[in-house]
């Protein structure tokens, strides 16, 4: 589905194009300054993330929330990631982009999409590169923020969460929460860039670098 992107002989990301949207996911040799000579085309919008289930319309400002969507063509909208997943909605006349950290996703920012795209038969959602299972160890407060998602969406525990040899610790898969709500909500088609921005050299990563870490940066927009 993705194809590598490069951009004057180097690769900057993957790119996922049909006649009505297009999909970019950023690695650590992107910026917002090459995205813009890349796609000329595209008009960029940011977020002031903050980790939160907030959603708004594609605006100037770089408004504080942590999902915007657009129904306007060539508006490309951006988000920053370091290991929290970037989820683009592709749907008819519709696109979004999500920032989904662990705390955003128990917060329910995904349920958004359902006040602002109600019907989601068409719609598509494709989630770039993030922190793996294996390497998201947590403190059982993270594990327990999502206690309730495996009830409520039907998922499998043994999928959702790991054992760690510590006590109070373990591990929580980002990527498998996600899908499970989308799909719980009506998204029927989802897909997953499984790439661990932790373990790659590629991605920036906030868990393995820490403070000094970039962001990549990811973006939707609809083309017709």
């Amino acid at each position: 589905m993705f194809k590598p992107f490069l951009f004057q002989g180097i690769e900057i990301g993957v790119c996922w194009t049909t006649s009505s949207h297009v999909v970019f996911f950023g690695n650590n040799k992107g910026s917002l300054d090459l995205l813009t000579q890349a796609f000329p085309h595209l008009h960029f919008f940011q977020l002031t993330q903050i980790h939160s289930p907030l959603w708004v319309e594609n605006s100037n400002t770089s408004p504080k929330a942590d999902a915007h969507f657009t129904r306007k063509t060539h508006q490309a909208l951006t988000i920053r990631t370091a290991d929290c997943l970037p989820i683009m909605i592709t749907a008819p006349g519709f696109a979004a982009a999500i920032h989904a950290g662990w705390r955003g996703l128990a917060q329910g920012v995904l349920l958004g999409l359902k006040e602002h795209l109600p019907r989601l038969d068409g719609a598509g959602a494709l989630i770039g590169p993030h922190i793996g299972f294996c390497s998201f160890e947590v403190g059982q407060e993270v594990v327990d923020a999502f206690g309730s998602f495996v009830s409520n969406y039907s998922l499998d525990s043994a999928l959702a969460f790991g054992t760690h040899p510590a006590p109070g610790k373990g591990y929580v898969n980002l990527d498998y929460l996600a899908q499970g709500q989308l799909r719980s909500l009506g998204v029927p088609e989802v897909n997953s860039v499984e790439t661990d921005t932790f373990v790659s050299d590629t991605y920036h990563s906030y868990r393995r670098d820490g403070s000094i870490a970039g962001r990549q940066i990811s973006f939707v927009a609809r083309l017709s």
